[in-house]
């Protein structure tokens, strides 16, 4: 099974916060725009945050950052991503992790597909990515 998957710990700064929704929902968009079927994960630390519409018309499951993740922690402000791919521990699958400013012009199943066939187990990408 193939998968994506983006974590978002809240900002204590408001605009930040509705910035940071704007991109994932630009994001998401993007990625239904040539795909409906690979399943999205969106961890927050307050999944109440995200609105209803994300899981609705994105089919997107929200969910609370997994049990234990300690906020205090050294660089928790970028670890989180890391620590919540715990949740997939018993699953087989192939991840990608996607920032929020990931925008999609073609179907997210190509760019699993060709690392997979590279034997690269954890897709990551970082930053702006144009598929296609």
């Amino acid at each position: 099974m193939n998968l994506v998957f983006y974590s978002y710990k809240m900002s204590k700064h408001d605009h930040i916060n509705d910035h940071e929704l704007k991109r994932l929902d630009h994001s998401i968009s993007s990625l239904r725009e040539f795909n409906n079927e690979i399943p999205v994960y969106l961890f927050c630390d307050n999944p109440a945050f995200i609105p209803p519409y994300f899981r609705l018309n994105y089919n997107v499951n929200v969910l609370p950052f997994v049990d234990g993740f300690d906020h205090t922690m050294l660089s928790a402000w970028s670890i989180h991503r890391w620590y919540n791919l715990k949740y997939f521990k018993d699953q087989s699958c192939n991840i990608l992790y996607l920032d929020s400013d990931t925008l999609f012009y073609d179907d997210v199943q190509y760019i699993v597909c060709c690392f997979i066939n590279s034997s690269i187990c954890l897709i990551i990408i970082f930053g702006d990515l144009i598929a296609g």
